[in-house]
């Protein structure tokens, strides 16, 4: 993984672990990953945030509504993303079409998706392709995984993220 432009460490701000903030000015890259199905994350999103959940240089799979807009846009985001089952802090099948990406994320959540298909890509945390759209926000974690979790286990990886993250509270009961 390489980082680029400015991405700081915050130590100790949740339950003592640390997050990375991004200011809208860095990003991190990593090789290729090709048929993403499900993904977690620990997150925080700033209001003015323009940065996508994933991306990649020349694709948009993870493409959002527009800044401070929708987790997904209707016309540019991968339908096996958009059409997938997107939860946050256990809240199942969230319309990530309708629901506005930074409020929903305004304070650090868990967000997982499972997509409805293969053939996700992704390379990166957050930069759009060649333009400036940079994430805002703290990202505590982030878990890439190129197979379908079932619903147990995508309970026991939220579960184990609120207990780590202390956010038990935010957790709904499923």
């Amino acid at each position: 993984v390489s980082q680029y432009g400015s991405v700081s460490v915050i130590t100790g701000l949740h339950q003592k672990n640390s997050v990375l903030r991004y200011d809208g000015n860095g990003y991190h890259e990593w090789e290729d990953l090709n048929d993403i199905r499900t993904v977690f994350w620990v997150i925080r999103s700033d209001s003015d945030n323009d940065g996508f959940l994933l991306s990649h240089p020349t694709i948009y799979h993870f493409h959002h509504g527009g800044t401070g807009s929708t987790f997904w846009s209707s016309a540019n985001t991968n339908g096996n993303v958009k059409h997938g089952s997107l939860s946050v802090n256990g809240m199942r099948n969230i319309d990530g079409l309708s629901t506005p990406m930074n409020s929903a994320l305004a304070k650090l959540s868990i967000v997982s998706l499972t997509t409805s298909g293969p053939n996700v890509r992704a390379s990166r945390f957050s930069r759009d392709r060649s333009n400036s759209r940079q994430w805002k926000g703290d990202l505590g974690e982030l878990m890439i995984s190129r197979e379908v979790l079932s619903s147990d286990q995508i309970n026991s990886v939220e579960g184990y993220l609120a207990h780590k993250w202390g956010l038990q509270g935010d957790l709904a009961k499923t």
